[in-house]
């Protein structure tokens, strides 16, 4: 992240925005923004920059002051950009969360978040790694505390040269407000367009669980959940919290209201996904393995996802790398 800071205050903004994927959402306050391509993004940083000179900004000092432990190559980053000029310190503090994504280029941030950013206060010297043991409310619960603050150096392709990483708190009680939602799919052009209305919040993620992961997905009206498809090696299980979906399989359609499931086990080559056809958001929860890898088929066109170690690849039926639809 001081890579960045660094690249910012030198003006080499053609090289800071490689450190981004687009469309980037932002998040700040209330509002949402979304970023739509490197020269967007550019234009905000020049706004920064004359912003800075302004006021007198001469350098920015980055911390990573808490990182989640990644899971399938994403992860967060609480990060506080300190400003200094010739003559003080800390002429404000911006504090903010990266969501980043793990990629065969480097570290990049796919989401940035402005509002929720409260973090465990661990600024002090390192110590070790310790596991606690506490009890509150007479339940016991265990706090993994990675107790360090340690520059990054390298910026987002450097994190491993230092961070300090929290992950703490009674283990069971998930602050929904607090996670940001993912929008849209990993699909490729023009298959991610159609997921338009489509956002999620990785609840087991935020939970720390490594052995299935648990979303709540949002669909607004008009909105579908994916493209139809079926899991190689990952059981799922799914139950609608808030309003109607309608499940679609081989067999046709299914309405499903709150309180309804279904389970769509490993090697059913039955695919399957949601649609949203009323006025209302639906929302549905979705349990589902954590396979080391997985391949997803889509019934109805001709791809097929195949992930390991975080990264996704796409090819056609027939194993041929994949180039658009055909």
């Amino acid at each position: 992240m001081q890579r960045r800071a660094d690249l910012l205050a030198s003006g080499r903004l053609g090289e800071l925005v490689e450190d981004y994927f687009y469309p980037l959402v932002r998040y700040l306050g209330d509002q949402q923004k979304v970023v739509e391509g490197p020269g967007e993004l550019i234009g905000i940083f020049k706004e920064l920059q004359l912003d800075h000179t302004a006021r007198g900004v001469t350098h920015l000092v980055a911390a990573v002051s808490a990182m989640d432990l990644p899971r399938h190559g994403r992860f967060r980053a609480w990060v506080s950009y300190l400003e200094k000029a010739a003559d003080a310190w800390n002429l404000s503090r911006r504090d903010g969360v990266h969501c980043c994504r793990d990629t065969e280029h480097g570290i990049v941030s796919e989401m940035l978040e402005y509002q929720h950013c409260a973090i465990p206060q661990i600024w002090q010297k390192p110590k070790p790694v310790r596991k606690v043991l506490a009890r509150r409310d007479g339940q016991a619960f265990q706090t993994y505390v990675f107790q360090a603050i340690l520059q990054a150096r390298g910026g987002p392709r450097g994190l491993a040269a230092g961070f300090a990483l929290v992950m703490g708190g009674p283990m069971g009680i998930i602050d929904q407000t607090k996670i940001a939602p993912r929008l849209g799919s990993i699909y490729p052009s023009p298959y991610a367009e159609m997921m338009a209305g489509r956002s999620s919040l990785r609840l087991g993620d935020a939970g720390g669980l490594t052995q299935f992961g648990a979303n709540l997905v949002m669909l607004a009206p008009g909105a579908l959940s994916s493209l139809r498809h079926w899991h190689q090696n990952e059981d799922e299980f799914v139950m609608v919290t808030e309003g109607e979906c309608v499940l679609v399989q081989d067999a046709g359609e299914v309405l499903m209201r709150v309180g309804d499931c279904a389970a769509f086990p490993a090697g059913s080559t039955d695919g399957h996904h949601f649609l949203n056809r009323t006025v209302k958001v639906a929302k549905f929860l979705v349990v589902g393995t954590r396979a080391k890898s997985e391949v997803a088929t889509y019934s109805d066109v001709d791809m097929v996802v195949h992930m390991a170690g975080g990264k996704a690849k796409f090819t056609y039926k027939d194993g041929s790398d994949w180039s658009g639809p055909r």
